[in-house]
C-alpha cells in the first residue's frame, strides 16, 4: 500500500503483560526512528513516498485513547515535492525538516496545534543535512556539501526567528570527495557544550585512504575549525573524559590529547582489530601475520607463534601482498 504502519504495543503492566493496541497508518515511509515523535499525548510523524509524487508528510495522532489512536491532522510540504526527505528532528512544539533533490530546503513545522500542522518557514541552500542536534534557538546540523564533489559538513542554523531561518555558518572537510560513519550511525557524531567531533573518511592519490576524526569549536554564531587526528578505523564513538578525548573505531581504541584544538594528536591505542589477510608459517612453529593497513596505505608483517607471543614486525609499503 505503500503506507507506514504504526502499531500502539502497550508495555504499562508491570507483570510484564504485553498488549497490542491499536494502529495507524501514514502514507509513504519512515527512514529513521528520528521521523517518529511522541509529545503532550500526541504521536507526529514524518514520511516520504515514492515516485512519481515524492511527497514530505506531517502527520500527528492521538495517544490519549491506545485503542483508537485517532488521526489529528496532516500537511504536506508543498515546495518539497519530487524530493526526498533527510534530516528530521523534532523539538518540542516545532520540527524542523531538510529534504533534498538539487537543493536542501530546511523546513520549520509548527505543531502546537496537532490538527493544523503549520509549516512557519523554510531556507534553501546548496547540498543537504543527514541529522540535526537542536541547541535552544540554534541547530548544529551534519550534512553533504555538493559544491566541487561531495565533502561531510557542519553546519550552524539561526531559528530564533521561525519565519526566516537562517545559516549562520558552515564548514566542510575532505578532498574533493568524503564521508562520514554519522551518515548512517548518528552517534558517531558528538556534540558537546563548545565542541563538535566529526568523523569523516576520503581517499587521497597517492597516499590512500584516511580516516580522521575532526574538532570544532562553535559559540552561538560561529564555527571554528580545529585540527584532526588521524585514526586507523571509521570512528564509531568519540567522547570526553577528564582532559582527554577518546574514539572507539572500527579497529582501535584511540587516546587524543586536544588540549591545542588546532593541533590533536593521539597519544596512545590500543588494537581491538586488524584486517589479517594471510599467515605464513614457518619452519620453527613460527608464523607471520600479513595485515593490511587501509589508513596508512601499508602491510605489516609480524611474527607470532602459538603461545600468543609476538617477534619482530615490519611494515612495507606497499597496498597488499600477493604472496609470501
Amino acid at each position: 500500500t505503500n503506507n507506514s504502519l504504526i502499531t500502539y504495543v502497550d508495555i504499562n503492566d508491570p507483570a510484564g503483560d504485553i498488549v497490542v493496541r491499536a494502529t495507524a497508518a501514514a502514507p509513504g515511509q519512515m527512514a529513521d526512528r528520528f521521523k517518529m515523535d511522541a509529545w503532550n499525548g500526541v504521536l507526529r510523524v514524518v514520511t516520504n513516498t515514492g515516485w512519481p509524487e515524492r511527497n514530505t508528510y506531517i502527520t500527528t495522532f492521538d495517544l490519549t485513547d491506545p485503542d483508537t489512536m485517532a488521526q489529528l491532522g496532516q500537511t504536506t510540504l508543498q515546495s518539497a515535492s519530487g524530493e526526498s526527505v533527510f534530516a528530521t528532528r523534532f523539538d518540542g512544539p516545532k520540527a524542523y525538516i531538510v529534504t533534498y533533490l538539487t537543493k536542501d530546503p530546511l523546513f520549520i513545522v509548527d505543531l502546537s496545534d496537532p490538527a493544523n500542522p503549520q509549516v512557519l518557514g523554510e531556507l534553501e541552500i546548496p547540498g543537504w543535512s543527514t541529522h540535526i542536534e537542536p541547541r535552544g534557538d540554534r541547530l548544529i546540523a551534519l550534512g553533504v556539501d555538493d559544491q566541487g564533489g561531495q565533502r561531510v559538513m557542519v553546519s550552524l542554523f539561526d531559528v530564533s526567528n521561525a519565519a526566516a531561518p537562517l545559516r549562520l555558518d558552515f564548514e566542510s572537510f575532505g578532498e574533493g570527495w568524503s564521508w562520514s560513519s554519522a551518515y548512517n550511525d548518528v552517534k558517531a557524531f558528538s556534540v558537546f557544550d563548545d565542541i563538535i567531533l566529526v568523523p569523516f573518511s576520503g581517499w587521497n592519490t597517492g597516499s590512500g585512504g584516511y580516516d580522521r576524526l575532526q574538532f570544532i569549536s562553535y559559540t552561538h554564531d560561529t564555527l571554528e575549525p580545529g585540527g584532526y587526528a588521524d585514526l586507523q578505523g571509521s570512528a564509531l564513538r568519540s567522547f570526553a573524559y577528564s582532559d582527554l578525548y577518546y574514539s572507539v573505531t572500527q579497529e582501535q581504541l584511540a587516546v587524543i590529547e586536544a588540549a591545542d584544538l588546532a593541533a590533536p594528536t593521539v597519544i596512545n591505542t590500543i588494537s581491538l582489530a586488524e584486517n589479517v589477510a594471510d599467515i605464513a608459517p614457518l619452519a620453527n612453529g613460527w608464523a607471520v601475520e600479513v595485515i593490511s593497513r587501509y589508513n596508512s596505505g601499508d602491510t605489516l608483517l609480524r611474527a607470532t607463534n602459538p603461545a600468543g607471543e609476538t617477534g619482530g614486525s615490519l611494515a612495507l609499503p606497499v597496498q597488499s601482498v600477493t604472496a609470501t
